[in-house]
């Protein structure tokens, strides 16, 4: 006589996708990692959904490049997947490629043109491409529908956040700041809203509130240069260059590529008659400034360096 054993049901991809996302709320990542990869192995009808959520774990993580690997196989594989080409903007917006972010958003309004997130995402990636007039035409729509859509307030928030941002680039700078503090009624964890109204009230010589809000967003995204860099200018511009000093190095330390941190540091240093490390910062920032933004011509007719002008005039023009 012959026994048969029955055979162990083999597990499914949704099932493994399923016990992912378990795992991953429950902050077991590498479990959720792990679950993922077999339902991949798979290669099973899920497969699309496989890849996009382990996309959605990879940027908990902040495994961004194969995030966005990820959600790119999980929309070849179904170029219908709204959600996955929304995230996908997303990832590309936090990694700077805005250009890409606007196509990637107008595919994902094709394919949910109701709704709200690719709407902002596309808002804000034009915004980051100096397209102003056509972000605050989607911000307007938006902003008119919020009520009925019922949206939280961060979600508000977000809208009347860049509408602020576009308002501000297009010279409407009291309508930019009603806008920013309506941000912050709604939602007062916003980095870019807190950074926003400090800046405007710096230009307006409010330097208190300026520093104030300054303090906000360097306490909500520590790690942005920005932060940093604008209440450091605040502080030059009461006089208080020594505390300055430690917020732009610590800029630059986070984005040592930007040059606005290093004419800014140069002019902390013209303050405080440090006239090497002022000729040091300021060959950094003529290394590292656009060629068609002309950064020799600002700072020949920057007051702050009215002492050194002849010295300037002569390592910039090699005279």
């Amino acid at each position: 006589m012959y026994f048969f054993q029955k055979s162990k049901r083999m597990t499914t991809d949704t099932e493994l996708i399923t016990n992912a996302i378990s795992q991953k709320n429950q902050g077991n990542y590498d479990g959720a990692e792990k679950f993922y990869n077999e339902a991949i192995a798979l290669n099973g009808t899920s497969l699309h959904k496989a890849y996009y959520n382990k996309g959605v774990l990879l940027e908990i993580l902040n495994r961004l490049e194969e995030a966005q690997d990820c959600y790119t196989k999980a929309t070849s594989l179904k170029p219908d997947y709204g959600i996955a080409w929304n995230n996908l903007g997303d990832l590309l917006c936090r990694r700077h490629s805005y250009e890409r972010a606007k196509v990637v958003f107008e595919k994902a309004l094709t394919l949910m043109p109701n709704e709200f997130n690719p709407r902002i995402g596309l808002a804000y990636a034009l915004n980051r491409l100096n397209d102003f007039n056509s972000s605050l035409n989607i911000l307007k729509k938006l902003l008119e529908e919020s009520t009925v859509q019922n949206l939280d307030n961060k979600s508000r928030s977000k809208i009347y956040s860049e509408m602020g941002l576009a308002l501000m680039h297009t010279n409407n700078i009291t309508m930019a700041q009603q806008h920013f503090t309506k941000a912050f009624e709604l939602y007062g964890q916003d980095y870019q809203t807190c950074y926003n109204i400090a800046f405007i009230a710096d230009v307006e010589k409010k330097y208190d509130v300026a520093i104030e809000f300054y303090d906000k967003a360097i306490a909500l995204n520590p790690n942005e240069a920005k932060g940093h860099q604008g209440k450091a200018c605040t502080l030059v511009h009461i006089g208080k260059y020594e505390e300055a000093l430690d917020l732009i190095k610590k800029a630059i330390q986070l984005d040592s590529n930007n040059f606005e941190g290093y004419y800014n540091l140069a002019c902390i240093y013209a303050n405080l008659a440090k006239e090497k490390e002022m000729f040091d910062a300021l060959e950094k920032t003529i290394d590292l400034a656009p060629p068609q933004i002309n950064i020799g011509h600002h700072i020949l007719n920057d007051p702050d360096f009215s002492n050194y002008r002849r010295k300037i005039s002569l390592m910039i023009n090699g005279e």
